[in-house]
């Protein structure tokens, strides 16, 4: 009975030296084709890194975030009137970077160019691999969908737009006409202008991109401590817990008109603000005005 039960199970067992073998091979093989051998290594490394100590895993998590971006701080300064997909465009040709690093950015142009020329649509991977002649395994490679690839491309140019601007000149800092506030909101004012699209999609997908709504909050949050620094000792004093809370409210209320006031502007092309307004010099000259008074009641 022992032996017939044994046999039974030899004839029912799968037999994993040939065909199941051959089975995997196939898969690994079409995997390998689709997602490339770099997404398999991802993998691997990303379960070995759960069971690295916490503080360790955090600190590969925030080295694998700068370097997801395929940049580093200083390396993207968007210059006045440059759009971003021109910039994109030049560093996917800068030989200074990796073969992956260019792809990566070659991609990013494409992606912020469909953006900038077509705010109120998605871009298209096939339109990107159309015009570069990727395949869309690299794509992949790359980023996991294009919503991934959207969010990249605008947390880049925002990052770019507040963190790398183009420093101002000794001479025209010290000058006795020079205003902060003024420069800031032109330099705003004027990316606004030239990359409108940017700021059109960021409006439309932050909604369901939590990181780029943290992003922005964090950014403006800056600017008002910075604005605050700035009064406080301009005045001569530091403010007191109160005051503060309600300078930083109104400032706070300052920029989201400034940046709704914008969108109607270089977005939707508001009639009269056109009007007013008619470039980004004389938008700037605007919402300074009201900005500085508003600061002066502070001084």
């Amino acid at each position: 009975m022992v032996g017939e039960l044994g046999a039974a199970q030899h004839r029912c067992a799968p037999k994993f030296d040939t065909t199941h073998k051959n089975v995997y091979h196939v898969v690994f093989r079409w995997y390998v084709q689709k997602y490339g051998m770099s997404s398999i290594v991802s993998s691997i490394l990303s379960i070995h890194a759960k069971a690295k100590p916490e503080s360790e895993s955090m600190t590969t998590s925030a080295q694998a975030a700068t370097a997801d971006n395929g940049m580093s701080d200083g390396e993207l300064v968007i210059e006045k009137g440059m759009r971003f997909d021109a910039l994109l465009e030049q560093k996917c040709r800068d030989r200074a970077f990796g073969k992956k690093d260019r792809t990566r950015f070659l991609i990013m142009a494409c992606v912020a160019r469909q953006i900038l020329d077509e705010p109120a649509k998605s871009p298209s991977i096939e339109a990107i691999l159309d015009e570069t002649g990727l395949s869309r395994g690299t794509f992949y490679n790359n980023f996991a969908d294009m919503e991934a690839a959207m969010e990249t491309v605008l947390s880049t140019f925002f990052q770019a737009l507040w963190t790398n601007r183009p420093r101002t000149a000794p001479s025209r800092a010290g000058s006795a006409d020079y205003d902060p506030v003024y420069e800031a909101n032109l330099w705003y004012c004027e990316s606004y202008e030239t990359n409108a699209g940017l700021f059109a999609a960021f409006t439309r997908v932050a909604a369901y991109m939590p990181t780029l709504l943290r992003m922005r909050e964090t950014m403006n949050a800056n600017w008002v401590d910075r604005v605050i620094s700035s009064t406080a000792k301009k005045r001569g004093r530091n403010f007191s817990e109160a005051e503060r809370l309600t300078f930083q409210g109104e400032l706070r209320l300052m920029v989201a008109m400034s940046i709704e006031a914008l969108r109607e502007r270089f977005i939707h092309c508001d009639e009269l603000l056109s009007k007013s307004f008619p470039n980004a010099q004389a938008m700037a000259a605007g919402l300074t005005k009201i900005w500085n008074e508003t600061i002066r009641r502070h001084l």
